[in-house]
């Protein structure tokens, strides 16, 4: 996100012609400011993709927010995001904070629409973290066949983040709860044999 910005005292803005896209203050500045598009400094979570979420809501003309997130499961989990298909952010996350995560992004950042697309290259770990999402959020989640996303010529790390933006550009086939059982089982009597 490269954003060209200004840095203006209310003062300072009587001055200028606002011709931004987006002005960001704090709720005290705010009534010196006459301007359609303006966002509170206490309305930005912690969150640098809830940040870049919240400004591209407010400046792009994209019509509905579609929100996109990809997950490359793994040893190490690849998650990328994609707001309006613009990466707002990419990480390396644990297993054991991934749905937390996951609930707390799609609770803060502003969508219509939003897709969970995780690669199904460990199709056992690909099932349970769908599974898991599936309690957790009602959004559409699919599984993605994730051959060709990954680069081995990145060092670690990078390779999980560009894998799963690449997973969460792919279209996948949609997640039902009830296949993780037949899968489970299915996994469980071979184990047996």
């Amino acid at each position: 996100m490269n954003i060209e910005f200004s840095s203006l005292t209310p003062e300072e803005l009587k001055y200028i012609p606002l011709t931004s896209s987006l002005i960001i203050t704090t709720s005290e500045e705010m009534t010196l400011i006459k301007h359609d598009n303006i966002l509170l400094d206490n309305e930005l979570n912690d969150d640098i993709a809830v940040v870049k979420a919240k400004i591209l809501s407010i400046t792009s003309n994209y019509g509905k927010n579609i929100l996109l997130i990809g997950i490359d499961p793994g040893k190490r989990i690849g998650l990328s995001l994609l707001y309006n298909y613009d990466e707002i952010d990419s990480r390396v996350v644990s297993i054991h904070k991934l749905a937390d995560l996951i609930e707390m992004l799609i609770d803060e950042i502003d969508a219509d629409k939003v897709i969970i697309r995780v690669g199904n290259g460990d199709p056992i770990l690909a099932f349970k973290i769908a599974y898991e999402l599936s309690i957790r959020v009602k959004v559409d989640i699919e599984l993605v066949d994730e051959h060709g996303t990954t680069k081995d010529n990145l060092r670690r790390g990078v390779r999980d983040k560009v894998s799963a933006k690449m997973i969460a550009l792919r279209k996948g086939v949609r997640f039902k709860p009830s296949e993780f059982y037949t899968h489970k089982i299915n996994h469980d009597l071979a184990l047996s044999h």
